[in-house]
């Protein structure tokens, strides 16, 4: 038997699955379900500035914008959720919390940690190898691009369910391989970068201020540092200050 397992509904991880429908069983999360059969996926939701459930063009970033001419099938100018996961196979097998696949003499464990970066992910482990891939709300030596509006209490509880499994290697979505310790210190980055911006926004720092000083200069060798350091400053402004 052959499987086809979906990490979660974002495009870049399910599209163009449909390649192996006639050869495997497609097995994700029940929210992945849910999520692919209504409406825009989060990532693309967040950008839906006017609230019309469609993605525009000028609303539009990354890889929706890269892609956007070969996803807008009808030539209106905008994305719907079934334009943008029309080469997406549909699941034939959900689960909720955990499942076991049996391959030849090896298995293979399905775990679904609490909402980070996504509500549907689904964490791999491969317990002969030792390696679990973890996906996106996860990076090993890396900044992440976005903190996807979770809190980082939220990614901490997610975390957990990854520190829990037994295994050396660890294989995020994108960037570096790592081990089990780069769980943990990736929530020390976001622990850190949470405590810098409270303390600054204590001293009536605005967002321009802390995403100039705030340099999380303990962290200035992983991968992205330049790139995306202060774009997590001002997100977690953001949810800080949101929540006042």
């Amino acid at each position: 038997m052959e499987y086809v397992i979906y990490s979660h509904h974002h495009p870049d991880h399910v599209a163009g699955g449909q390649v192996f429908a006639d050869t495997a069983i497609f097995v994700g999360h029940e929210n992945t379900a849910a999520r692919l059969e209504s409406g825009l996926p989060s990532n693309a939701a967040r950008s839906d500035a006017n609230g019309n459930g469609l993605l525009e063009r000028s609303e539009a970033a990354g890889g929706y914008l890269a892609g956007f001419d070969s996803m807008d099938t009808d030539g209106d100018g905008s994305l719907s959720g079934s334009e943008i996961n029309a080469g997406t196979q549909p699941l034939d097998v959900t689960y909720t919390e955990q499942m076991m696949l049996t391959l030849g003499d090896s298995t293979v464990e399905l775990h679904h940690p609490s909402a980070a970066h996504s509500d549907d992910t689904t964490v791999v482990l491969f317990p002969n190898e030792r390696a679990a891939f973890t996906v996106d709300f996860l990076h090993a030596r890396r900044f992440p691009g976005t903190l996807s509006g979770y809190t980082v209490d939220e990614y901490e509880a997610a975390l957990a369910t990854v520190d829990a499994l037994d295994f050396d290697i660890l294989v995020p979505g994108h960037g570096n391989a790592g081990t089990k310790p780069d769980v943990r210190a990736f929530l020390g980055l976001l622990r850190d970068l949470e405590a810098d911006v409270t303390a600054g926004i204590a001293e009536g720092l605005d967002r321009e201020t802390l995403q100039e000083t705030i340099l999380l200069a303990d962290y200035s060798d992983w991968l992205l540092y330049d790139q995306r350091r202060a774009n997590i400053v001002g997100e977690m402004y953001d949810s800080l200050t949101a929540a006042d």
